[in-house]
């Protein structure tokens, strides 16, 4: 799986027929502010079967880079599981494994799982199909 937090970071995987091109820089406002970036992605493929997801973790979650993390890690493996088909109710039921894995999180922390606060944008993609995603604001 290739995954990415804090930039600046390039990655690019060829893996046929998918090709994954994926950057995430540190933006001024951070830098100024020494705050580390809360953005991550992750993304795989198995088979025919590519999966990326973007998650942008919130600036006022003091956890969010945690929680884009595991979040982008969590939809990934969820929908790259050799055995399901890709379908709305698959990419439902990713996004709430994602949920249950940050409440986890935040269990085993003493913390709320809004301190893990992210949204996320992704595809699914098999053979010429494939399903986008988003969720948060």
């Amino acid at each position: 799986m290739l995954i990415s937090t804090a930039g600046p970071t390039h990655l690019h995987a060829d893996a046929d027929p998918w090709a994954v091109r994926a950057s995430a820089v540190r933006g001024e406002a951070h830098v100024r502010r020494e705050v580390v970036c809360q953005d991550c992605f992750a993304a795989d493929v198995s088979g025919r079967r590519y999966v990326a997801v973007a998650a942008d973790g919130a600036g006022s979650a003091p956890r969010s880079e945690q929680g884009s993390l595991l979040a982008a890690q969590t939809i990934v493996s969820a929908l790259l599981a050799p055995a399901i088909r890709l379908t709305r109710a698959r990419i439902v039921d990713a996004m709430a494994a994602a949920r249950a894995a940050l409440a986890d999180e935040a269990s085993r922390n003493n913390a709320r799982i809004d301190d893990y606060a992210t949204t996320v944008v992704g595809v699914a993609m098999q053979g010429s199909n494939g399903i986008f995603f988003h969720l948060g604001d």
